[in-house]
């Protein structure tokens, strides 16, 4: 259904596109995860999601890749080079959010780009609940603002 979904006509001044939150490590095992994560745009995950999918991922034989436990670059990687298209981004907390290209991994590349993030003194900091989907929702306007600025 979501391949069907992705294909189907539309117009050109709407195009389509899919975003995928893993949005917890149980699920990171169920065969419809993988169908979205393989037919998305985006892939959002955290760092013990996107661990944990990448392990899934190799536990069916979906991947092939070296898993070294913890390692969240090499389950990134391992990751965007089985989706064929579209990006992988993960949040790692505190750390710089890494994003790495289907058809960049595809070519070689191992490390995904990492960006900082800002950080909050003690006192500003009230609670992360929602953090990463509000992170899902702006970088989603600006990867829409930018498409659609350059009309693709």
């Amino acid at each position: 259904r979501v391949l069907a979904w992705r294909t189907q006509k539309h117009s050109p001044s709407t195009p389509r596109l899919l975003a995928f939150a893993v949005s917890a490590e149980w699920c990171c095992k169920l065969p419809v995860v993988h169908d979205y994560a393989k037919a998305a745009d985006f892939v959002f995950a955290n760092e013990p999601e996107i661990i944990e999918l990448a392990a899934a991922l190799k536990g069916r034989g979906l991947i092939a890749d070296e898993l070294p436990e913890g390692d969240t670059e090499a389950a990134i990687a391992a990751v965007a080079r089985w989706k064929t298209r579209g990006l992988v981004i993960a949040t790692r907390g505190a750390k710089p959010v890494a994003v790495l290209g289907a058809e960049a991994a595809a070519a070689g590349a191992t490390s995904p780009a990492c960006f900082p993030t800002q950080r909050l003194s003690p006192e500003e900091f009230v609670d992360d609940v929602g953090a990463g989907d509000s992170f899902m929702g702006a970088f989603l306007a600006e990867a829409i603002t930018r498409l659609a600025a350059a009309g693709s």
